[in-house]
């Protein structure tokens, strides 16, 4: 019988790993030095559409250049400098008694009645001791810096520190001291209209460094509010909320420092829709872990991450042992932007009850180490996912990289998702036509999936070695799938009614090497079309978890290895080794099982 009309009514088996080699030249599979994002697609029916085109070049601009969000609030003198105890005000607080040297510095009222101190002329201040139940006010037009050199302050009616005025502010953490902010669960005293709203509030830019500590308990809304561009340069940092941790209305700028995170809502947040505003930018060596009860990071333009970040998250209590996707009305994900989303480089840690890393629009993984598990999506993009380099290991996913149009050139993929591993869909739907009858026949015809092809969509691989473990469809797309590099192992589901390769529109393969493993009530071959040579293996029953399937050439080199990470009965291999009339030999284990030809561009055998 064919590849694509045989019957499988076997309940799903276990998703254990299994092992696949590849003997043979390689070299076409892998190189993808000099590959685009969209090489090999262009003269064809897979032209990009200028919506993806758009959307790509936006995301690369951020790569080339940091971003409005980085050249508007580049690192000044005052941003980088920590100046030194001696050379400030020093302001000592203490109950009812708080003290100024020196004694005649202007600019400075102390209300020791209320335990509030108001600082009201440009300068550097220098803040230690405690306040039980007190607050510092900074309201001047001027740049002011903050030493916190030791300081606990507490406040029973609004927030600890708060900053007002037109220019930018700046706290330095002195070096070795412990500092800590707490607020009120309900405001009572605001200082202008509805502001402050938490525990540090800053009206304007503020930029936190140094490489001291700081403890912020924001119970009343945000730990550490700015309404404008917020950036941390370096400290250990740790912040409660009970909205949002971090909130720089117009950018969050993170290029160093030991940041921990625990909040009732987003971990960060930048949500300004103006231009040039809604940035998240993490760098340097900055690490962060964030606990959030939704987002763990969220921007409206753009989250751009690179060079030695490492980045922790788990969100909305992580994952469960639900295995059909995240269904709630709170978004609880990891990494998350409005448009765009960029990762260069970095070490990702991420535990995600929702998509650990999504865009409304596009992401671009260019780097960088992943560990992911997720109820829902690993990575999802609603126009456009490219991935073009990075170390991406999933263990757990609904499904594992989504978008309207998917493209992989390079890197290391290993995902284990309970639907689809590979998707490419836009979330319209399509006409349903052809499907299996009784027993799995008559089957669909080769490289067309049952719906109507969606032009929308497309899944582009280019390079990259990709392992795929899916209960759902390995492969996926609602429009094409255009294969030109790569080292691609599909270990698909063991269900009828899904497949190893699953395309509505066209699956051309004209380069790379695939191994993809599953049923066979809907199995799928690559299209005729394709330049490439591809095997459609069927087997008489299912092959048992840990079975090995070896194709040898008439010299008996190897030249496909594949071993059974779960059940499967039906096998396609396709190589650029693979030629026409050229005479092959199957084995299962070490048994021969049939020697054929290759006679078409899909040839397929029966055993």
């Amino acid at each position: 019988m064919g590849c694509d009309n045989l019957a499988d009514n076997t309940p799903e088996n276990n998703n254990n790993d299994g092992d696949q080699t590849y003997v043979g030249d390689t070299t076409e599979a892998g190189d993808t030095s000099d590959a685009g994002v969209w090489d090999g697609v262009a003269d064809t029916e897979f032209s990009t559409n200028t919506d993806a085109a758009a959307i790509l070049a936006a995301i690369y601009a951020l790569e080339a250049d940091s971003g409005d969000y980085e050249s508007a609030v580049p690192d000044s003198a005052k941003d980088t400098t920590v100046p030194a105890v001696s050379d400030a005000a020093s302001i000592v607080l203490d109950d009812g008694h708080s003290t100024v040297t020196p004694n005649d510095s202007v600019g400075i009222t102390i209300d020791d009645t209320n335990n509030i101190i108001t600082i009201t002329a440009e300068g550097t201040y220098a803040l230690s001791g405690s306040l039980s139940d007190g607050q510092v006010i900074v309201d001047v037009d001027k740049n002011v810096n903050l030493i916190l050199n030791g300081v606990n302050i507490t406040s029973s009616k609004g927030a600890p520190l708060a900053l007002f005025g037109k220019k930018k502010k700046i706290i330095s953490l002195a070096e070795g001291t412990q500092n800590t902010l707490t607020d009120a669960a309900a405001y009572t005293s605001f200082y202008k209209d509805d502001e402050p709203n938490g525990a540090l509030f800053s009206k304007k830019a503020l930029t936190i460094n140094g490489s001291g500590s700081l403890t912020v308990n924001g119970n009343y809304n945000n730990g550490i509010s700015c309404k404008d561009n917020l950036k941390i340069l370096g400290g250990t940092i740790t912040v409660s909320a009970k909205n949002n941790a971090l909130k720089g209305n117009d950018s969050v700028v993170i290029k160093g420092g030991d940041i921990n995170i625990t909040s009732d809502a987003d971990g960060i947040k930048s949500d300004a829709d103006d231009e040039g505003a809604g940035y998240v930018y993490i760098s340097g060596d900055a690490k962060l872990s964030i606990r959030s009860a939704e987002d763990g990071i969220q921007a409206y333009r753009a989250v751009h991450i690179l060079e030695d970040a490492v980045v922790n998250i788990r969100s909305g209590g992580g994952t469960t042992s639900k295995t059909t996707g995240y269904d709630g009305d709170t978004s609880c994900k990891g990494i998350k932007s409005d448009l765009d989303l960029l990762i260069e480089d970095g070490t990702f840690n991420l535990d995600c009850l929702d998509d650990a890393i999504h865009s409304n629009n596009g992401v671009l993984i260019s780097g960088g180490t992943f560990s992911i598990k997720t109820d829902d999506d690993a990575i999802h993009g609603d126009s456009l996912a490219v991935i073009n380099g990075g170390n991406i290991s999933i263990t757990k996913s609904y499904e594992g990289l989504e978008a309207a149009k998917v493209v992989v050139n390079g890197g290391t993929i290993n995902m284990t998702a309970s639907d689809d591993g590979i998707n490419a869909a836009d979330g319209t739907s399509t006409t349903p036509m052809q499907r299996p009858g009784p027993g799995g026949g008559p089957g669909w015809q080769p490289g067309q999936g049952g719906m109507a092809a969606n032009t929308n969509c497309a899944i582009t691989i280019n390079g990259g070695n990709i392992t795929v473990n899916a209960g759902g469809d390995g492969i996926d797309s609602n429009g094409n799938v255009w294969i030109s590099g790569g080292f691609i192992v599909v270990h698909g589901p063991t269900s009828s009614g899904d497949g190893a390769l699953d395309s509505d529109g066209t699956f051309f393969i004209d380069g790379g090497v695939l191994l993809a493993a599953g049923s066979a009530g809907m199995a799928q071959k690559p299209s005729t079309t394709s330049t490439q040579y591809s095997l459609a293996f069927t087997f008489s029953g299912r092959k048992n978890v840990g079975t090995q399937v070896v194709v040898k050439d008439s010299k008996g080199e190897t030249m496909a290895d594949y071993t059974g990470a779960k059940q499967f009965q039906s096998l396609i291999i396709s190589s650029p080794d693979l030629v026409n009339g050229g005479v092959y030999s199957v084995y299962i284990g070490n048994a021969l099982s049939k020697t054929f030809t290759v006679s078409s561009k899909v040839t397929s055998v029966s055993l």
